[in-house]
């Protein structure tokens, strides 16, 4: 399925959907009204992965987030590809926002990790349970290896940002590259429907 990363994939079909009887579509949130034509009464999530993984597909999250809202529905943003320091989801509107310590934030290819991140109390006081229940926390070694790579973030994605641009500029100008965009039917979107 075009942009959607096989793993996040592969946990809602086989875990999510064949485990627990939960419905999944796939959907593309940047068609606002397909996303209102899937909304049911027991929808209780929408995942958002924006930039998807490997596709970099962009999603609108403040409009999906705010269309969740009036529905009282939960979102949950896949921040990893985008990183905190790029895309603020939370101040965007989610709910829950996912993110890799192993990649920006660790910086050295030494760390496997992850955040789960909420402003809400009551989703915060339900994460915790579950990490004190299954033990998905940090070692201390992992944890210092994120705040080591934390001390270097902001140089390091100054400079990424920084050459990439240049590397766009670069290729937006030459005389031997053009630009063509075939429509994606599908993105990495996932909405969950209660049992």
């Amino acid at each position: 399925m075009q942009g959607v990363y096989g793993g996040t994939y592969r946990i809602f079909e086989k875990l999510i959907k064949e485990t627990s009887g939960h419905q999944v579509d796939y959907i593309d949130l940047n068609n606002l009204q397909l996303v209102k034509e899937h909304l049911r009464n027991n929808t209780r999530l929408i995942w958002i992965e924006s930039p998807t993984n490997p596709l970099l597909e962009l999603v609108d999250i403040s409009k999906i987030c705010q269309l969740a809202k009036e529905n009282n529905i939960i979102t949950c943003v896949d921040n990893i590809f985008a990183s905190a320091w790029n895309q603020k989801s939370l101040e965007l509107g989610a709910d829950i926002v996912m993110l890799s310590t192993s990649e920006y934030i660790g910086g050295h290819s030494d760390l496997i990790g992850g955040a789960v991140i909420t402003n809400q109390s009551t989703i915060a006081d339900k994460i915790d349970v579950i990490k004190t229940t299954i033990g998905a926390i940090a070692s201390p070694f992992d944890a210092y290896l994120a705040l080591r790579g934390l001390k270097t973030l902001d140089l390091r994605m100054t400079r990424q940002c920084a050459n990439a641009l240049t590397i766009v500029k670069f290729l937006n100008n030459h005389r031997n590259i053009t630009t063509s965009f075939a429509p994606i039917k599908k993105r990495s979107i996932f909405k969950f429907n209660s049992a």
